[in-house]
């Protein structure tokens, strides 16, 4: 086997800002974990080889396999939507760079109503309406984490 190479660069904002600490995971064909990898301050990851086919097979008329191996990539961030791509191609001694951007997660609410408050900023009390698991889970971790944050300031 021949090694290719595989960068991911993340980002948001219309591609504006880089996205740090997004929990990227490199599969094979049959979605098996190759890497698992975090981006950068840059929103990028390290360059990770990846086995590939020869490229003189591809110079060979008679060869009638494909001149590469696909990879698939899954990027997930808290507070943004997940982005899976498939078919990355990969050819022996080239680098893809696979560029992703992440759109913030959007959630539907209902305002219930406005709350007396001493601080700057209105509080309202709402209710979160259709939710799906995965918004559901990546919520009760965000207000975990929250929650654990400011035990830890006290």
């Amino acid at each position: 086997m021949a090694i290719g190479y595989l960068t991911m660069q993340t980002r948001t904002a219309h591609d504006a800002v880089p996205l740090a600490g997004v929990l990227v995971t490199v599969l094979d064909d049959e979605q098996n974990h190759v890497y698992e990898l975090r981006t950068d301050e840059n929103g990028e990851t390290r360059r990770v080889p990846l086995e590939t086919v020869d490229k003189r097979f591809s110079l060979n008329e008679d060869f009638t396999g494909t001149p590469f191996v696909s990879y698939n990539v899954l990027a997930q961030a808290e507070g943004f939507d997940s982005v899976y791509v498939a078919d990355i191609p990969i050819y022996d001694g080239e680098e893809a760079v696979l560029p992703v951007t992440d759109e913030p997660l959007l959630l539907k609410v209902r305002m219930l109503r406005s709350l007396p408050s001493d601080r700057e900023m209105a509080l309202w009390a709402a209710r979160f309406v259709d939710l799906i698991l995965d918004e559901e889970i990546m919520i009760r971790k965000s207000v975990f984490s929250i929650q654990v944050s400011e035990k830890n300031i006290d």
